[in-house]
Parts: structure tokens; C-alpha cells; sequence
């Protein structure tokens, strides 16, 4: 346990899971970090909560400052508690839309009644108050339970750094408290071990890896395109240029707030250190210094947005760069939904902490971003370091399914189809679902449209197909094989009634207790490991692809469903492994190929493309849900936007 200043304590939570592998049953002991609340009060926990944002944010202002509106950032953290009042156990279901000045009992203010019943008074009258079991109570009268340790609920971004620079821990520590648990479970057992004839080796198991070399990543150096050095698995932007870089020649920037808060002088160094940071990468800018325009009101995004477009010079606006006050998913996501299906604009967003820093790193991402969705791309691999796409023109197709909490609860699905011969740009499709369902209808028209894009882009068909898959559990494994499988068989008959490329289906996940270490210490990308703790039954393999400056790396797993191709293992976990260094935002190999980090990004940004305004949302006005209204669906893109990778 670690105890912090901010009204609670880390504490690890362990899992004990098993699962069958080569020869043998794994024990895998998982250890996850929670924060559990250490104070006595919710009055008490509010203010060390906006005591630590205002010092991340930089404010002066502190929890007795705030208006109601602040305290829809503490919310999400305490709803679900149980407290104590007056003897009586509630559980926390919200906050009062209102000041606990303004709350009233029976026509009768909250202050009078407790006055008059208790003889006490509310603590401060500008602090909301918590809504438990239909009442209002005072958050200094929300006691704790002492005998109940309690969760803290979703942490403010100000808190998420703090939290897990405090819950990593090295592999050395995760080594010894692994190797501890063994021995404990090897010398005392349980009854259920014993009931079974289950016996535990003291010993962590060693399994037989081996490492693949970084693939060559090309970049331009002056006129010419060269592989660049590679160090753990990443490399220096210093000096290198984009592959291929886009033109910004019209923009604005939009500013939500006042010129007090963020003055034309400190904006105008902003733009200049970005376009500065642009020209370095290699991308053409040719309008380097945009209109501006402050919006104070933001009551309608649409118009605003339309406004912002319109200050742009040119017979075009290519991008609105928002600038935000905070970190606000009601705004942002009403930004983007009004941009993607309105009007067919690209948006960027910063915050305007990020905007007074002016972090290099930060502006170099921004840069590369933007590049992306305007047409380029940051960089390429050798055809060398593809393993059969070189030989046949190869399509990369990846999937997720998300499933969303603001929308009334719908699923949606994102599908991402390579639309060049090198598995680098994309294109995306977002379908909605039925409540929690996993597999993807309708995927047959997805695969169609997929396969005339791939057409018109390179002039081929693709002789094979390889699709990645994430976010499937054992139980739906076989739904999702059959279901989609004969899908993408549908979707290249729909093309052709003869044609039938190679189809190779590949399931990827992420949430898993399998940790990997190397004499202690973490894995170097590239790693490889498959045997031992894989699938006893199916081909599979976990992949290490990414560099993990702290805490424990955690592999991918993979498990190959069908292969038409009959790739060569090797063949197949290289072509994985390349495929993760094709992330554009960032120099370096990410977790897993970047077609599913695109799939995740649109599952995220296809659920803001709503048939209603997005911060009207009852998730995100606490009012209560019209169930004769008609419920909110997803629209399509803006056509202005559809052959763009607006997702990133």
C-alpha cells in the first residue's frame, strides 16, 4: 500500500486465473493498482480533489471557488459510494444540478431544515450536494464508513499520472512478488487445489522466445528516402522528413473562451512553434499565420464551427484548430460530431494547457496528425519486411466492436480496410449494433465497399485478405469466426461470384495476465514467445512489439482462427511485428499493427457520429431519459470527410 495527499491510497488488488497451455496448466497472478479512499467525508475528498487539479492545471482556483458547473469532473469519482448519514447507509447516485444554497425540503431550504431538525448547518452553501436515495445531503455530512474500504471512482486526468507513476511497479518487484505468491500457493495450496489433485510448482515456468530484428522503416532524408537507425524499437525525428507530406494552405484556429485567457501574443507563439515544428517534419504549410477566432458562447457548436470555416483564406478550409479551455468529453465530442457529420471539416483539438506549454513532443504528434488526415503519411517500410505482401497484393482489414456508455448504451463496431499495396492508409466504416452484441453484421456490404476502394487505389484485387480482430472473449470466439468469416466470403462474391482471395483470421487480446521477463527485466521488442503458455489447441503466439519505459510489459496475444494463406509461422508473426511500426503518430512500434489501433480510434469517434447533439445527451444533462422520444442512431460521415482518415 501507498498512501497519498490526495484522499487516497494505492492498494494492489491480485488476481488468480488459470488457463491451459502446451502440456500443462498456468497459473497467472494478476496485479492491478486501485486507488481506495483514505478521508473521512465526501466534503473533505472534494477538496483535495480540486486542490490537486488546480495545482496540474495551474489555477489558484480551489473547491470552495468553483462554480456548479466544475464539479461535473468530481461526479463520475463518487457515484457508487456508500456513505453515511444519520445512522442510515446511502449509496451515492449523483449531485444536485444546484448549489446546496438553492436546495429545498419541502419548500423549506436545506440550511433552515437542518438547522431546525439537527442544529447543525451544511458546511459551505456553494458546494453541490450529493443525491442519494432521492435526497439531497450535504457533502460534509456524507460520512464514510470506517469499516468498508471504498474504491475512488473514474480519476481526473490531473490524478491518472500521479496514480500510475505510484502503482507501476519494475519487473524486478513484479518478479519477486510473482515468485513470492508461487511459493505460497506451491507450499499451503487451497481446498479447491487439493479437492481436484491440482499441485503448483514453487518455480516461475521459463518458455523458449526468440526476438525478431526491427524492420527497416523508411523516411526522407533530403531529397532521398533511406532506412533510418533504429534504437528499441523506435527512432529520432531530428533532421528526417515525412515519407509524404500534405499541403495546409487554408486554416483557422478557434479559440473556446475569452482573450483574458488566452491572450493573441501567447496563441500567435503557439502557431508559430507549430508550423515551425511542420516545415521541420516536411510538411508544406502554406498559410503560416491563420485567422482567429474566439467564441465565448457555446451554446451552438454548429454555427460557430461554420463561422470559424468561413475566416479561412482560400475557396477551401482544409482544418479548424479547437482550441479548448479544459478537458470537456461533452464538448469535444460535439465538436467532432458537427465537423464528421455536418459540415465535413477537419478539426484538431488542444487544450489550452497544452497550447501555454507549447511541448515540442506534443506539437511534433499534433503535426504528424494532422499530416495523416490531410493526405500524407509519416513513414513506410521496406517491401522486404512484409513477407508476402511484396509477392500479392494483400489487403489488412481490423475490427473492433465498442460499446458505448454516453448514447444509451448502443454498440458500435468500426472496420478499417488498407486502401494501398503497403498496409498504410486506411479506410473506415462505423456500423451501429444492437445493445452489446460482439460479432458485425451487415459485414459482407463493409467488405464490398473495402475491396472497390482497394480497387480504385492500386488497380488490383486483393489475392489475400488479412484480418486482425480485437476485443473477442473464448465464448464468442466461434460466433465470430463463422459469422464474419463466411461475411468477408460474401462480400468478394458480391464483387465477383468466382472470386475467392486467401482469408487469414487472426484474433488479438490485449486483456490478459501473462507477463514475459527476461533475467528479470522486461522484454525487448520484438520478442516473440510460442510455446508453453500459448493455446493447447489453436495456433498462437505472444508478441511484445512495443518498448515499456516502466512498470511490466504486456504482450499481445494472438491466436490465428484460419488461415487460407498457409502462411509460414515466422512469415506470420513477422508481417505482425512490421505491421505495429506503422502507427503515424509516433516514432516508435506501438502494442499491436496500427489497423486496430485505427479500429479502436473510430469506434471512439463513430459513436459522436449521432443523429443528435451530443452534449444534449441525458448521460451528460442528468436529465432524466424521454422514453417516448426517439432514440438517438449513428449518421453517416460527411462525403467531404469519407476518403480521409478524419479518425485520427
Amino acid at each position: 500500500m501507498v498512501t497519498t495527499p490526495w484522499g487516497y491510497d494505492v492498494w494492489w488488488e491480485y488476481r488468480l486465473t488459470m488457463r491451459p497451455g502446451r502440456g500443462a496448466l498456468f497459473v497467472n497472478i494478476g496485479a492491478k493498482s486501485v486507488p481506495v479512499i483514505n478521508v473521512t467525508d465526501l466534503a473533505e475528498l472534494s477538496r483535495l480533489f480540486f486542490e490537486k487539479r488546480a495545482a496540474m492545471l495551474h489555477r489558484k482556483k480551489k473547491a470552495t471557488a468553483l462554480e456548479i458547473a466544475d464539479w461535473a469532473v468530481f461526479e463520475p469519482a463518487i457515484r457508487g459510494l456508500s456513505i453515511v448519514h444519520r445512522e442510515e447507509t446511502l449509496v451515492v447516485t449523483g449531485l444536485s444540478t444546484v448549489s446546496a444554497s438553492e436546495v429545498t425540503v419541502e419548500g423549506e431550504s436545506l440550511a433552515s431544515h437542518y438547522q431546525r431538525l439537527y442544529g447543525q448547518d451544511i458546511g459551505d452553501p456553494s458546494m453541490p450536494c450529493a443525491m442519494a436515495d432521492k435526497r439531497a445531503v450535504p457533502l460534509s455530512h456524507c460520512l464514510l464508513p470506517r469499516d468498508k474500504r471504498q474504491i475512488l471512482g473514474v480519476v481526473g486526468a490531473w490524478q491518472r499520472d500521479d496514480f500510475l507513476r505510484i502503482s507501476a511497479v519494475g519487473p524486478e518487484h513484479r518478479h519477486s512478488v510473482l515468485a513470492h505468491g508461487m511459493r505460497i500457493l506451491a507450499g499451503e495450496g487451497s481446498p479447491e487445489l487439493r479437492a481436484f489433485g491440482i499441485q503448483i510448482s514453487p518455480t516461475l515456468e521459463r518458455v523458449g522466445a526468440r526476438v525478431f530484428d526491427a524492420p527497416r522503416i523508411m523516411l526522407r532524408q533530403g531529397q532521398e528516402t533511406k532506412p533510418v537507425v533504429m534504437r528499441e524499437g523506435g527512432w529520432e525525428m531530428g533532421g528526417l522528413r515525412v515519407v509524404s507530406s500534405s499541403q495546409l494552405r487554408s486554416w483557422s484556429v478557434l479559440v473556446f473562451g475569452h482573450q483574458q485567457g488566452m491572450p493573441p501574443a501567447l496563441l500567435r507563439t503557439f502557431v508559430n512553434q507549430y508550423v515551425k515544428i511542420c516545415v521541420q517534419l516536411g510538411i508544406d504549410v502554406q498559410q503560416t499565420m491563420p485567422p482567429v477566432k474566439y467564441a465565448t458562447a457555446w451554446n451552438d457548436i454548429e454555427q460557430t464551427l461554420r463561422e470559424a470555416r468561413a475566416l479561412a483564406q482560400g475557396p477551401q478550409c482544409q482544418l479548424v484548430l479547437c482550441v479548448l479551455p479544459f478537458n470537456s468529453v461533452s464538448l469535444y465530442g460535439e465538436i467532432k460530431r458537427v465537423a464528421m457529420t455536418l459540415i465535413g471539416v477537419q478539426t484538431q483539438c488542444v487544450q489550452a494547457s497544452h497550447v501555454r506549454s507549447h511541448n515540442p513532443k506534443l506539437l511534433t504528434s499534433v503535426a504528424l496528425k494532422m499530416n495523416v488526415k490531410l493526405g500524407g503519411f509519416t513513414a513506410d517500410l521496406h517491401s522486404g519486411d512484409l513477407p508476402g505482401m511484396q509477392e500479392h497484393a494483400t489487403m489488412i482489414i481490423a475490427a473492433d466492436v465498442n460499446h458505448t456508455t454516453e448514447a444509451g448504451g448502443m454498440s458500435v463496431a468500426a472496420i478499417m480496410s488498407s486502401t494501398d499495396a503497403r498496409g498504410g492508409r486506411f479506410a473506415g466504416t462505423v456500423l451501429q449494433h444492437p445493445q452489446r452484441m460482439e460479432y458485425i453484421e451487415n459485414f459482407d456490404v463493409v467488405i464490398r465497399q473495402a475491396l472497390r476502394l482497394f480497387h480504385q487505389s492500386t488497380g488490383l484485387k486483393p489475392a489475400r485478405i488479412v484480418y486482425y480482430r480485437d476485443g473477442v472473449n473464448d465464448s464468442q470466439m466461434g460466433d465470430v469466426k463463422q459469422i464474419e468469416l463466411d461475411a468477408i466470403y460474401r462480400g468478394c462474391r458480391l464483387i465477383d461470384a468466382q472470386y475467392r482471395p486467401l482469408v487469414t483470421l487472426v484474433l488479438i487480446r490485449k486483456r490478459h495476465q501473462s507477463r514475459f521477463l527476461h533475467e528479470g527485466a522486461n522484454c525487448v521488442p520484438g520478442t516473440c514467445v510460442a510455446g508453453g503458455a500459448v493455446s493447447p489447441s489453436v495456433f498462437s503466439f505472444y508478441l511484445v512489439a512495443h518498448r515499456s519505459p516502466f512498470g511490466v510489459s504486456r504482450p499481445a496475444y494472438y491466436l490465428v482462427l484460419h488461415d487460407d494463406v498457409g502462411f509460414a509461422a515466422e512469415d506470420l508473426k513477422r508481417l505482425t511485428y512490421s505491421l505495429s511500426f506503422m502507427y503515424p503518430i509516433v516514432s516508435r512500434s506501438v502494442t499491436m499493427p496500427a489497423a486496430l489501433y485505427y479500429a479502436h480510434r473510430l469506434t471512439g469517434k463513430g459513436r459522436l457520429q449521432l443523429s443528435r447533439a451530443f452534449n444534449t445527451l441525458p448521460y451528460f444533462t442528468k436529465a432524466k431519459a424521454d422514453e417516448k422520444a426517439p432514440r438517438p442512431h449513428l449518421v453517416a460521415v460527411h462525403e467531404g470527410l469519407r476518403d480521409s482518415m478524419y479518425f485520427m
